[in-house]
């Protein structure tokens, strides 16, 4: 787990190291579209990913993007914060997952009790 105490967050980070395909408009990166990445921490809220590639044209706070984590699923996603070679995702509201989506998650997020 990652601690920041000077940070407030609604979910306990987790540092991870999670293959992710990453889908967002063209003119961010050099191919196209579809990006692969590496997911670095993870939360129930949000992620942050790190690209081999650098980006052209960051996108963005805002703009909205699909992450695609291998036996998971996919992640509706906005951009919030963005550098060079990686960025910091929210995920849009978990009331619109489906319960096996939701459990696949917290699998790769064990012991976050800050739910209460």
């Amino acid at each position: 787990m990652i601690d920041h105490p000077s940070e407030r967050r609604a979910h306990r980070r987790f540092e991870i190291y999670q293959p992710c395909r990453v889908t967002i408009g063209r003119g961010y990166f050099r191919g196209g579209g579809n990006i692969e990445g590496l997911i670095t921490n993870i939360s129930k809220g949000g992620a942050s990913i790190r690209f081999v590639l650098k980006m052209e044209n960051p996108p963005p706070v805002g703009t909205p993007i699909n992450i695609y984590i291998a036996g998971v699923g996919n992640f509706p996603s906005k951009v919030m914060r963005c550098y060079d070679d990686s960025f910091a995702i929210a995920f849009k509201a978990r009331k619109t997952w489906d319960k096996q989506l939701v459990e696949k998650l917290d699998r790769l997020l064990p012991d976050d009790d800050d739910e209460a």
